[in-house]
């Protein structure tokens, strides 16, 4: 009702006000522009709207050299040393009237390149138009939800699952402990909050940020936008930016994807996946050292992020680890800078900067980290598993048996086939619908099925298992014979296929229904 009451406000307020005409429109931008080049950047902060100004300063976060945060991530912004010397121009193609708003249509245009971009501006004030983020234009009607740090903004209620905000709210937490974030800090963010944006689809993700990305720390209002719930990489890259205080705009990509990796995972993949993952991309030699170092050869394998990112999260979290927080926060600002900065940074820079910041030479570095790729043999499930501890399920089909013992760390369990290889699932949790809520990793791995709220999966077979969380849509565990430690899921000697699943994987099994469900 509220929601409803306020958006009829808002329409009556629009009619109001006349809208501005295209012409004012034009003069308005060319004038912000003309502040942006001649340094002027008070006028040009006061052409935004005042809502997006508190936004953007209400947690403090600023970056060095950015005359306005709001234009963070616009060609406007990478181009104005090029419109300050007369290097590059800038012109209006068109401008679109639209419930309120002006969707600003430019290019500029170097010697050798032209961009593209768009900004948006607010048309029903009553004297002149206000610049306005992308974000405010495309959600303004959309529900909200708090959580204990954030504001959840979502436009659908089948995307939103109540549980993954308590969920957000504890990463945030665990991961604000892990950057040594003060209490104070954290207090100012439970009062001011940031802003969590759940999308629809990748499209819908593009269309708010403006760029081509599948989740994204939005870095003008402090918002992360993805279409996961919840996006931990993306709350993992905000958190970095909070505790750092101020920053240059760019980082070194190793550096700054690598730090939200080991933190948050990726891609519907939770960060002990991506470890694993990393460990045996960098074993198999499918990821080179070049690669990695460079901005420019990391930004060039985002086609094929599956091989950077966990590599660069897994060298970022033994980092982390051999030279601690403080000196961790120290590498990171050194390895930031403006994007020509970061751009020049070589090979041998960031070699250089590793080993005067830990000690220990570039070579004597790699052979550390080879023997710590070694470790990383799991992602919480475990070849073998002991038989003993309390029985907690059984049960069985025509082609398989299943045990499942619980002891004080893990859910032992064993299969038993009947005949030939066994690939199957348990589904784990179902209950009562509670509201729309669609899982999209159901449909992914069960797609003839109706998704009645089951909370987990455990798929295995022979050569994998793998623990899912239908309620984030992540994969939360895996284990795969010849990923990390060769030893064999079919127990030698026996038809019987042995694992251990840490049992925070699959959150009280022996309590929830549980339903077995064949993949052949």
């Amino acid at each position: 009702m509220k929601r409803i009451l306020a958006i009829c406000l808002l329409f009556w307020a629009q009619l109001a006000a006349a809208d501005i005409s295209q012409p004012e429109i034009q003069r308005f931008f060319y004038d912000y522009v003309n502040a942006l080049k001649a340094g002027d950047d008070l006028s040009a902060l006061n052409h935004w709207s005042l809502l997006d100004r508190t936004w953007a300063d209400q947690l403090g976060i600023k970056y060095k050299d950015v005359p306005v945060k709001l234009e963070v991530g616009s060609a406007l912004l990478r181009n104005l040393n090029l419109l300050r010397s007369g290097a590059a121009t800038i012109a209006i193609d068109t401008i679109a009237m639209n419930r309120g708003f002006a969707k600003i249509n430019y290019r500029i245009t170097t010697k050798d390149t032209t961009y593209t971009d768009a900004h948006y501006a607010v048309t029903t004030a009553t004297v002149e138009p206000s610049l306005t983020s992308s974000l405010r234009v495309f959600t303004e009607s959309w529900d909200q939800v708090p959580g204990k740090y954030f504001d959840l903004i979502y436009r659908d209620l089948k995307l939103f699952e109540r549980s993954n905000v308590d969920a957000a709210d504890q990463f945030v937490e665990a991961t604000a402990k892990t950057l040594g974030i003060s209490e104070g800090k954290m207090a100012n963010l439970q009062r001011a909050k940031f802003r969590m944006v759940l999308c629809e689809s990748f499209g819908e993700v593009q269309q708010l940020t403006g760029m081509p990305v599948h989740g994204d720390f939005y870095r003008p209002l402090d918002a992360v936008i993805s279409k996961f719930s919840p996006p931990y990489h993306e709350i993992a890259q905000f958190l970095v930016a909070y505790a750092m205080d101020s920053l240059p705009l760019y980082t070194l990509p190793l550096i700054e994807e690598g730090t939200a990796t080991f933190l948050g995972g990726r891609w519907g993949r939770a960060a002990p996946v991506m470890l694993y993952l990393g460990g045996y991309i960098y074993r198999t030699g499918n990821c080179e050292w070049a690669d990695l170092l460079t901005y420019d050869s990391f930004r060039s394998g985002e086609d094929n992020p599956d091989f950077t990112y966990p590599v660069a999260g897994l060298f970022c979290k033994f980092l982390f680890e051999e030279i601690g927080r403080e000196k961790y926060s120290q590498l990171y600002r050194q390895c930031s800078g403006s994007e020509a900065e970061v751009r020049a940074m070589t090979e041998k820079n960031f070699q250089d900067a590793v080993a005067a910041i830990t000690g220990k030479t570039w070579v004597a570095l790699q052979a550390e980290f080879k023997t710590y790729v070694t470790k990383q043999s799991s992602a919480g499930i475990l070849a073998g598993a002991p038989d003993r501890g309390k029985l907690v399920y059984e049960s069985g089909t025509t082609e398989f048996q299943i045990r499942i013992l619980e002891d004080s760390a893990y859910y032992n369990v064993e299969i038993t086939p009947k005949t030939g290889d066994v690939k199957a699932a348990l589904l784990i949790g179902e209950g009562s619908a509670r509201g729309p809520y669609e899982s999209f990793l159901f449909k992914e791995y069960f797609p003839e099925s109706t998704w009645k709220r089951q909370h987990y999966a455990l798929i295995f077979s022979v050569g994998e298992v793998g623990t899912y969380d239908f309620y984030t849509n992540a994969i939360t565990g895996k284990y795969s014979v010849g990923f990390g430690a060769n030893e064999p899921i079919l127990k030698p000697g026996t038809k019987q296929y042995r694992f251990r699943v840490e049992k925070q994987l699959l959150s009280d099994l022996d309590k929830q229904s549980i339903k077995l469900y064949s993949l052949k």
